[in-house]
């Protein structure tokens, strides 16, 4: 079943301080180039935000959520300074589709054109301490009162 939706580009992030997230939170963490930024796996659950092309620093990087599979993966693209154009295609071969550059690949396959980062699937808190100076991207709740545990 293959259809097309648009990666998400340039998501509103906040602060880790002003994040009232709880320490056990699952993250996705990214490090590149002296910056890092987390992702909320349960924000990147609608198609809209499956696949995520941000910049980190000045560094594209790509974040891909199979909510199904429950897995992850970064990619970048050596030389570029811009985001990526990677949409979600759908599903191929029992894993999400991606699209990169007009061809669809599961979002699993080894020979995809594109660069994978090394990223860490973690909780919000560990992230914190090894990265204080983070900051998040947690979608809808984006609202710090809306993440509470008031």
């Amino acid at each position: 079943m293959l259809f097309h939706v648009s990666g998400l580009r340039m998501p509103k992030v906040m602060p880790a301080d002003e994040s009232r997230l709880p320490d056990a939170t699952p993250v996705i963490g990214v490090a590149v180039d002296g910056h890092s930024r987390a992702y909320l796996p349960g924000a990147m659950q609608d198609f809209s935000t499956h696949v995520i092309n941000d910049r980190i620093g000045t560094v594209p990087v790509t974040i891909t959520y199979c909510m199904l599979l429950k897995c992850a993966r970064v990619f970048t693209r050596i030389g570029a300074t811009e985001p990526l154009d990677v949409s979600l295609g759908g599903m191929l071969q029992g894993s999400m589709a991606l699209e990169i550059d007009g061809e669809t690949f599961a979002q699993d396959a080894p020979d995809l054109p594109v660069e994978d980062l090394d990223f860490a699937e973690t909780t919000w808190g560990r992230w914190k301490v090894t990265h204080p100076d983070t900051d998040i991207f947690v979608g809808r709740l984006l609202e710090p009162a809306a993440v509470g545990t008031d």
